[in-house]
């Protein structure tokens, strides 16, 4: 019996086999337009059979909640094991997000040299790791507790977001919960959360997601591979 479901969009990228045929003929693939109506209709169809929402890009029947992408989701610590596995690890005023080496040769010589097999790294403050919670707080597709946001990270959550939470409140894309003490995509903002996420994120990170990879780049294939922001 089907519990869980993952509706994540498919990506092209150039290093994909798919990727020159979509070039060449576009017209054999689904346009910006048609890949919402068909999220639409595979969302409003899992939802007649009872499927629940969360977290974005899973439904899940009310009995199986997928825990992995959920504790991914809340920001709790995650080791990293494999090639391409992602880790997370919380301390007390910082964060560290990682990726192991893509690739065997790589993973394996790190692993021979008794080193661990990072390939990318980085350490976010709590300016930083309170956009991060938000952003996949919401995904999580449940109520973001601002108040606890505050206390958590010793932010201002006006000075941060105030701005933004106001302009999605006033386009009807997120709710205000008393109860919860936080705020929660509604379905207009749910269609739309990868874009309204952009937006969450500090100049700094957004300047860098949105660089181009070098062409003499040694790892552009698993760079653009592995470029989900």
């Amino acid at each position: 019996e089907v519990q869980v479901v993952n509706t994540f969009p498919t990506i092209i990228r150039e290093p994909d086999t798919i990727f020159r045929q979509c070039q060449q003929r576009p017209d054999w693939f689904p346009s910006a337009e048609m890949r919402d109506a068909m999220l639409i209709m595979t969302r409003d169809l899992f939802r007649a059979a009872g499927f629940r929402e969360g977290p974005i890009s899973y439904l899940h029947s009310p009995s199986k909640r997928p825990q992995q992408q959920a504790d991914k989701f809340e920001c709790v610590n995650l080791i990293a094991f494999g090639p391409s596995a992602f880790g997370y690890w919380n301390g007390e005023e910082w964060s560290a997000q990682c990726f192991n080496y893509c690739n065997l040769d790589d993973y394996y010589r790190r692993i021979r040299q008794n080193q661990l097999p990072l390939w990318r790294a980085g350490v976010m403050h709590n300016v930083e790791r309170a956009r991060r919670k938000l952003i996949f707080g919401l995904a999580n597709c449940k109520t973001e507790n601002l108040v606890e946001l505050e206390r958590r990270f010793d932010i201002s959550v006006d000075d941060t977001f105030g701005q933004m939470l106001n302009g999605l409140y006033e386009e009807g894309l997120i709710r205000i919960d008393k109860t919860g003490h936080g705020v929660y995509y509604t379905e207009e903002g749910l269609c739309r959360l990868e874009e309204i996420s952009y937006f969450f994120g500090s100049d700094q990170v957004n300047q860098r997601a949105n660089q181009l990879v070098s062409p003499v780049d040694p790892y552009r294939g698993e760079l653009l591979r592995h470029h989900y922001y």
